[in-house]
């Protein structure tokens, strides 16, 4: 557990799974959001520790017992990362009333299980199916507690912030505190720009479950059949994608594993979400728009994302290859004239700063 800088208003604990200081998850969506709690809280200059559990090992069991060793009444705030800890949650609520117990909500977690028994159901098997339906109930029961014991749920998307967190909680205790890309990554941007071609990614990852898969999918069918239409065009897949979850199309060049994705981004002019499943903030539509990059999305997704980001993305049908061939063309066109990023950290800096009590 480590401190840092200092501030009058009291101590705040910061609550997370480890994986987030694993150097070989910088990229990680959930790693990109953690961090931009620390940069919040460093850049108000609040006093606060860290508590990193292994996820591995029932990390609210470890967290709970921790707890009854450290000097909780020392903090004024404490901030919960994914809704993992409802024990830990609930035990504060009731002992240490005085505390200011916050979660952040990195996902419509039980939706997110069902997309995946979805998506089982269209590329796996019946059993892999019912053991993600199976999951999303353990996730409901999960958010629940949390959002019920917390004083407040901050939410990733106005979308989960309307349509998800009130079956669990009053309106009152939601805070829509979305996600924004830290200077760590920006720097990292900056860094990279370049001249860019017609170049379009679908970007995969180390590990490819049926979200990435399904978007894999619909992107290789439409490339293929939109190839002799679009001869001066590239098409690239990065990621590590296992025989049994993809047969290669001669019409994509297969990158495979590359050491950032932002190297990528940079070099491309669109990158494509073509799936519907999964909830949250998928943060590599931002890295992407923060690139120069347009975002190919469908209509589902596209009416779930943030507002501030749909003007950097373009509706494809997955089932219309002239849908796709004309968000392309559409592409060749300047991208909006201003920063998303800045104005979602200035959003989540005002709400933060409620959530946490402050007057800035």
């Amino acid at each position: 557990m480590g401190a840092r800088s200092a501030h009058s208003t009291g101590r705040v604990l910061h609550v997370f799974k480890d994986i987030v200081q694993d150097p070989r998850q910088v990229y990680l969506g959930s790693t990109k959001d953690i961090r931009a709690r620390a940069d919040f809280l460093t850049a108000t200059g609040i006093e606060y520790d860290e508590l990193a559990v292994n996820q591995d090992h029932d990390p609210d069991t470890a967290v709970l017992a921790k707890l009854a060793d450290l000097p909780v009444d020392k903090y004024t705030t404490i901030i919960f990362e994914h809704s993992i800890f409802p024990k830990s949650i609930q035990y504060l609520n009731a002992n240490h009333p005085q505390l200011n117990i916050l979660f952040r909500g990195h996902n419509a977690e039980c939706y997110h299980r069902l997309h995946y028994a979805l998506g089982a159901m269209k590329y796996g098997s019946l059993n892999e199916a019912f053991k993600w339906v199976k999951a999303s109930l353990t996730k409901y029961s999960e958010d629940a507690r949390c959002a019920r014991h917390a004083d407040h749920v901050l939410s990733i998307t106005a979308w989960e912030s309307e349509h998800y967190w009130p079956r669990f909680t009053s309106s009152e205790k939601i805070i829509t505190a979305p996600f924004y890309l830290t200077d760590f990554y920006l720097s990292e941007i900056r860094s990279k720009t370049q001249p860019r071609g017609k170049r379009c990614v679908c970007l995969m990852s180390t590990f490819i479950g049926p979200f990435l898969y399904d978007a894999l999918h619909h992107y290789q069918q439409l490339v293929s059949k939109c190839r002799r239409l679009l001869p001066d065009w590239d098409f690239d897949v990065t990621g590590k994608i296992p025989k049994k979850w993809c047969k290669r199309a001669p019409d994509l060049n297969y990158l495979g594993l590359v050491d950032s994705p932002l190297d990528i981004l940079c070099a491309s002019r669109v990158m494509c979400v073509l799936s519907d499943l999964g909830y949250g903030f998928k943060t590599k539509i931002l890295e992407a728009i923060m690139c120069g990059c347009y975002v190919f999305v469908p209509e589902k997704l596209f009416n779930r994302l943030p507002r501030e980001i749909k003007p950097f993305c373009k509706i494809v049908d997955q089932k219309k290859p002239e849908s796709f061939v004309n968000a392309l063309d559409e592409t060749l066109k300047p991208l909006p004239d201003f920063d998303p990023n800045a104005i979602l950290k200035a959003t989540a800096f005002t709400n933060y700063a409620s959530a946490f009590k402050l007057n800035i």
